[in-house]
């Protein structure tokens, strides 16, 4: 019994503070994507450089998204995309 109370005195250590569950890119009230396997494909063109930024985690066989981070890096992929399309024939559109 000494045991059990003890445990409840110890707070919680909470990892992943500022990560959401991946479901947070498809729903909502205004989510980024339109359904789980458009968000899904982002994450699969995109793990790289999500990965890079910290932007995308994994815990206990759950991946978990960083919002912000993962703005940023779609955010920056979607630019260098523009820049390469729109980069004459030849040029790398540095």
């Amino acid at each position: 019994m000494a045991t059990q109370q003890a445990r409840k005195r110890v707070p919680a250590v909470e990892i992943l503070v500022e990560f959401r569950t991946l479901d947070v890119l498809w729903s909502g009230s205004n989510p980024p994507y339109p359904s789980e396997q458009s968000a899904r494909w982002a994450v699969r063109m995109h793990r790289a450089a999500l990965v890079e930024s910290r932007a995308l985690a994994l815990s206990r066989g759950r991946v978990f998204v960083h919002p912000e981070r993962f703005s940023s890096v779609i955010e920056t992929q979607a630019i260098e995309a523009m820049r390469r399309r729109s980069s004459p024939p030849g040029e790398t559109g540095s």
